[in-house]
């Protein structure tokens, strides 16, 4: 016999990340994360899409975004994690390609 759907879903982990959709301020995230990681490649990257989105609450917010880029008319894919922080501003404190 199957369990019912809602036995099945997993309840969040304190402190962990959980699963959001985008919206305008996971696009801004995204944006500004777009930004940072140009400025290290010293080349200009494109933003083509957010595949996923994640949020934990921290002191801020944490997002990690796996963003789809252009890179020199190139489809790049990366893994971006970027600190909200309480008063607003933004650091990216990670990235990979992946």
């Amino acid at each position: 016999m199957l369990a019912p759907a809602c036995a099945q879903a997993k309840p969040p982990v304190p402190g962990g990340y959980l699963e959001v959709k985008p919206d305008e301020e996971t696009q801004v995230v995204a944006n500004f994360a777009v930004g940072e990681i140009s400025k290290k490649f010293n080349e200009p990257l494109s933003l083509r899409g957010i595949v996923t989105a994640e949020r934990q609450v921290v002191a801020g917010l944490n997002y990690r975004l796996e963003l789809d880029l252009i890179k020199s008319n190139k489809p790049f894919r990366v893994l971006a994690i970027v600190w909200r922080k309480l008063d607003g501003s933004m650091e990216l404190t990670s990235w990979n390609a992946i």
